[in-house]
């Protein structure tokens, strides 16, 4: 669902329900959903006229993702074939995990873009904090399980950081010049494992 009113205020959202069958009959499904605004200011009436700023735009998101990478069958309990004394046999390959779930991400965006000059000179800032939880990890289990590993979620994890860009266009005549610029500061850290 997307709305814009007035030419400045902007809102959308977004949902999705997901459900993937290398998960655990117990947690099979995912429910995604985001919301986002923005605010173009450099349509409002007390910026209107000016000649230097010529874009003006804040923004901000949230929003669940889910990640369902991995190998099909990891939840479940599977078989493999083997020999025992020369005669066919069917040994235990991988023990059944049925509380497998997504990997969750909840991400936080705001950004701002401006644009000066007839937008000759442009650009963005954004900020944004990604909080990941029960990450899909192949961990070790005891050994006197029979089994070296098994998929399940464990853990959290938090990526953050802020973003600039600047960009600057150059027009003379027929021949147009482009140039741009970018700088990222970013932070990664455990939560919990």
């Amino acid at each position: 669902i997307n709305y814009k009113m007035k030419n400045r205020y902007l809102l959308g959202f977004t949902a999705r329900y997901d459900g993937s069958s290398r998960f655990g009959a117990n947690n099979r499904y995912g429910f995604f959903p985001s919301v986002s605004a923005g605010w173009i200011i450099s349509e409002e009436g007390f910026l209107e006229g000016g000649s230097t700023l010529s874009f003006l735009k804040l923004r901000g998101s949230y929003g669940l993702i889910g990640n369902a990478s991995i190998p099909n069958y990891e939840s479940f309990g599977t078989y493999t074939a083997s020999s025992y004394n020369t005669q066919s046999a069917l040994i235990p390959e991988q023990i059944p995990n049925p509380d497998l779930t997504w990997e969750t991400t909840a991400q936080v965006d705001i950004g701002l873009d401006f644009g000066f000059l007839d937008d000759k000179i442009n650009g963005s800032i954004d900020y944004y904090n990604k909080q990941t939880s029960d990450l899909l990890l192949n961990v070790p289990i005891p050994g006197t399980s029979g089994f070296r590993t098994q998929f399940q979620n464990v853990g959290a994890l938090e990526n953050k950081g802020i973003e600039l860009t600047l960009n600057y266009r150059l027009d003379a005549g027929e021949f147009t010049w482009e140039t741009g610029a970018n700088w990222a500061r970013n932070d990664n850290k455990i939560l919990e494992l």
